[in-house]
């Protein structure tokens, strides 16, 4: 194969978050008292995107650890 086809791994949409906001996110969303509308608002994203990254309980999702692991090499907070 030549360089210009193969197969790439960086395929599809770049993320909308970066590894700083999936971090912001799951720390406001582990304080109970906050308002989801209104963090959505803050990042400029849907509610159900927020929920693509991090849990209710502030947990990093799936989406949310692979942002982090692009941007850390070792994929650490």
């Amino acid at each position: 194969m030549t360089q210009q086809h193969r197969p790439s791994n960086q395929g599809g949409r770049p993320p909308k978050l970066s590894a700083a906001d999936v971090r912001e996110l799951s720390r406001l969303m582990s304080d109970r008292d906050t308002c989801v509308q209104d963090v959505a608002a803050d990042f400029g994203i849907s509610r159900a995107a927020i929920y693509k990254y991090v849990s209710p309980r502030g947990e990093i999702r799936a989406r949310g650890r692979r942002v982090l692991d692009r941007a850390t090499p070792e994929g650490g907070l």
